[in-house]
């Protein structure tokens, strides 16, 4: 059973990511991605964590495609055909900003240490 949800997940995660390259309207300047989706047990209802660059646009574009749910969802279940199409809920997924601001971190403090060396 395990199997089947993650691959559902895939699914529909490699689904919406060509529906928001296609069929999303997104304010200008702003790339969407798709980073993770997690469908429940019983395939009814989901979550989808989104990456929105550049940060400027994370409320804008987050409005946008809360504005288009229900014209993704009826997009999402022509492409995947399944019996049951789950309710998705989309939110801000921030983990690899905060890993790029982690690793932006520790650079500067090798650089610090670089200086101090030298």
């Amino acid at each position: 059973m395990k199997d089947r949800i993650a691959q559902f997940n895939s699914v529909i995660a490699q689904n919406l990511g060509k529906l928001a390259c296609t069929d999303m309207v997104l304010p200008a300047g702003a790339i969407v991605t798709i980073t993770r989706v997690l469908v429940a047990k019983d395939m009814r209802s989901g979550r989808v964590g989104i990456a929105i660059w550049p940060d400027t646009h994370n409320e804008s574009a987050t409005e946008a495609i809360k504005k288009q749910w229900a014209h993704i969802q009826h997009l999402l279940r022509q492409k995947i055909r399944a019996r049951i199409c789950p309710k998705l809920i989309f939110y801000i997924d921030s983990t690899e900003k905060n890993a790029f601001d982690m690793e932006y971190l520790l650079d500067s403090l090798d650089t610090r240490a670089n200086r101090a060396e030298a």
